[in-house]
């Protein structure tokens, strides 16, 4: 019996060389491309899972490290919008208009000498206008008051001799004072050769001075001198707002209720008398007080 399976054993073993062999001497007379072939197959099954598995590792590890990197990137960003909530909440809380009352008048009277220099506007003391407020629009600056009544107040526009306002160049930061100059015009005034003036920048009012806030638009420069005149150069400004066009304004000032009482309870307690104009002094430049008021009526 074993004999027998000794000698089955031993023909199994002849039987596989002989396969062996015949596959060898037949690989010999193949190509090498073929060779190639026949043999990267088996080895491409057999190292299939290895390669699957060592992928699916080096893919498991770069999402442990991109999910690292977000939950960092997500941490910061919740910093950020924490703080930029906080700074949203206190912009809010003091932002400019925040801190000023407005009142809006409608424009009832011009000079009739220029019908740009001097408004009047409907309302007055007790209305809690007070002199010196600054007058604007949505395009920006339009004039300051400078004389209060009752009921009516006197606007100095922009175009104005009387107007000054502290002003800066928006792009260049570069300051001066903007006063009228002649028809149209606007002239920045105290600027020096060497600084960086251009046509077409915006000027703005630089806040200085406590009766404009800073940032309002008054015009863009129209012209700017080569040379100097002097130890300045001239620097023409077109008005942002057209004031021959304005029938209403906003009348500004930073909240002082305390001293808008006070004015009120002034004029309650001090009644002009029967025929005295309301305004007991009429603004020089304006000539209403010889030549009369050009009015509009109440819009």
């Amino acid at each position: 019996m074993k004999m027998k399976m000794r000698a089955k054993g031993t023909i199994w073993h002849d039987q596989l060389f002989f396969i062996l062999l015949a596959v060898s001497v037949a690989c010999f007379g193949l190509t090498r491309f073929m060779q190639v072939r026949i043999f990267a197959l088996p080895a491409t099954v057999l190292l299939a899972p290895r390669a699957a598995i060592g992928e699916l590792f080096t893919t498991m590890s770069a999402l442990k490290r991109d999910n690292a990197r977000l939950s960092e990137l997500a941490v910061r960003q919740e910093l950020d919008n924490g703080f930029w909530r906080d700074q949203a909440q206190a912009s809010a809380h003091d932002s400019l208009s925040a801190r000023y009352r407005f009142q809006k008048a409608a424009v009832v009277g011009r000079d009739p000498q220029t019908l740009v220099r001097t408004l009047i506007v409907d309302k007055g003391l007790l209305s809690g206008v007070r002199v010196n407020m600054a007058a604007i629009t949505d395009a920006g600056v339009a004039g300051k008051v400078i004389e209060a009544g009752a009921n009516l107040s006197y606007v100095a526009t922009v175009l104005n001799p009387r107007f000054k306002v502290a002003a800066m160049n928006l792009r260049s930061r570069v300051a001066g004072v903007v006063g009228f100059r002649e028809g149209n015009l606007l002239t920045m005034d105290y600027v020096l050769p060497e600084m960086d003036m251009a046509r077409g920048d915006t000027i703005i009012t630089s806040g200085t001075g406590g009766v404009f806030p800073k940032g309002l638009r008054i015009g863009v420069i129209e012209r700017v001198d080569s040379a100097a005149r002097g130890m300045f150069r001239r620097v023409d400004v077109k008005p942002a707002v057209n004031i021959a066009a304005l029938e209403r304004v906003f009348l500004i000032e930073a909240k002082d209720w305390d001293a808008v009482q006070r004015s009120r309870d002034e004029v309650r307690e001090q009644p002009a008398p029967r025929g005295q104009p309301e305004l007991k002094q009429l603004p020089e430049s304006s000539q209403l007080e010889r030549t009369g008021v050009t009015g509009r009526g109440n819009e």
